[in-house]
């Protein structure tokens, strides 16, 4: 069932709690800890849930803006919108990031916190930053990621949304076939060429984007012919959301670094679909304040995660630097020899409590001081009479 909150946009609470799942899934797959979960393959594998943003992105953005921008609407005013969601905690982030590198230099007792001498690492390096500020970094520039490194899935969703707006305002009646085509074309060229697989990003991002973008597009499409008319018990609703629970996690854990991974489009678009319904009991359950609060965060999760467990390895080093107390160790992050918070695995756990708990206390304030005064004042702006006294100034 579709819910529509102020400003009418289609709300899908369910799907807004699997956004903050995955956000926090997301995260600790990034965090340098040696726990426990670094032995379970679907953590390990967690690099997916990428790609449900991706097709949760493409499914939400065509329910609120496929039919008003077929009627004029305006592509400008649609990506100055988008532009306003995504834009102003990016860039934030992006200055923290930018900003600790220049505390370094400034302060140089502080460089036992990091590996590397300040602008120096790859990533960090400072002529990077201008394919950062300008959302680039996916576009084949540099051979590794850039700054704060989950950025590359936002900085390939603005283009997307502007190529779907463009699609929107041009070939309103095709969009669905496009979308299809786009799907299948960068799902073979993946397949094809991409030496990671699904796990390509500064080389492949964008299509591993317009794939899922597209699937939920794609969704929608279903969801609008079929499923929001469906009527479906509450036992069988519950019984459709725990096996598309199991084959997510079964395709996340065994299929996730195969070729077959190419499919989790398709897989998520499917289990988009099946809790857009919110016909079960987990859906019941992901409608409860806590999962819908997590939902909200979403965003802040996936943005500020990694400097948090950044500068906690920071911290780490520094004090072991200079006390000896041991507080990490060296192992293998994704095939990379680095370190890991935790001399212990049950050390790693704790580390990773510390860490999710940070993470959400940093989100909740960047939620309510970044994201929301910016997306008000963009929305604000977008408005016909503001752009009107914007251009009089």
């Amino acid at each position: 069932m579709t819910k529509t909150a102020t400003l009418s946009l289609s709300r899908f609470e369910a799907l807004d709690s699997w956004r903050g799942i995955c956000a926090l899934l997301v995260a600790l797959l990034h965090f340098k800890a040696n726990t426990h979960l670094r032995e379970i393959s679907f953590f390990q594998n967690s690099f997916l849930f990428v790609d449900f943003f991706f097709v949760l992105s493409g499914f939400v953005i065509a329910a609120n803006y496929q039919q008003r921008l077929g009627e004029g609407f305006g592509l400008g005013r649609f990506m100055l919108l988008r532009f306003g969601r995504i834009y102003p905690l990016y860039g934030a982030m992006l200055l923290a990031f930018i900003g600790f590198e220049v505390l370094q230099v400034i302060i140089p007792s502080l460089g036992a916190m990091g590996a590397t001498a300040p602008f120096s690492a790859p990533r960090q390096s400072a002529d990077t930053i201008f394919a950062s500020v300008f959302l680039l970094q996916s576009f084949g520039a540099y051979d590794f990621l850039t700054w704060n490194t989950p950025g590359w899935s936002i900085a390939t969703e603005f283009w997307t949304y502007l190529l779907f707006g463009l699609v929107m305002t041009h070939q309103p009646r095709a969009t669905t076939g496009i979308a299809s085509a786009l799907l299948v074309v960068c799902m073979l060229i993946l397949l094809s060429v991409s030496p990671q697989g699904m796990n390509t990003t500064y080389d492949f991002g964008m299509l591993r984007c317009v794939a899922g973008f597209g699937a939920g597009v794609i969704a929608h499409a279903l969801w609008l012919r079929w499923g929001r008319h469906l009527t479906v018990t509450q036992n069988l609703g519950t019984a459709l959301e725990l096996i598309t629970l199991a084959v997510i996690v079964i395709f996340v854990a065994r299929l996730g670094r195969s070729d077959m991974a190419v499919l989790a489009p398709v897989v998520f678009a499917i289990s988009v679909l099946v809790f857009a319904a919110e016909s079960g009991r987990i859906s019941a359950l992901l409608r409860l304040k806590p999962f819908l609060l997590l939902g909200t965060l979403s965003y802040s999760i996936y943005l500020v995660h990694l400097f948090i467990e950044t500068r906690l390895l920071n911290v780490a080093s520094l004090v072991q630097s200079k006390t000896g107390f041991m507080l990490y160790g060296k192992g293998l992050h994704e095939g990379v020899e680095v370190k890991l918070l935790g001399v212990t695995p049950l050390q790693g756990d704790l580390w990773c409590a510390a860490m999710l708990a940070i993470v959400l206390a940093v989100s909740w304030v960047s939620y309510r001081l970044i994201e929301v005064p910016g997306r008000d004042w963009f929305r604000a702006l977008a408005q016909p009479k503001a752009r009107a006294l914007a251009l009089q100034v």
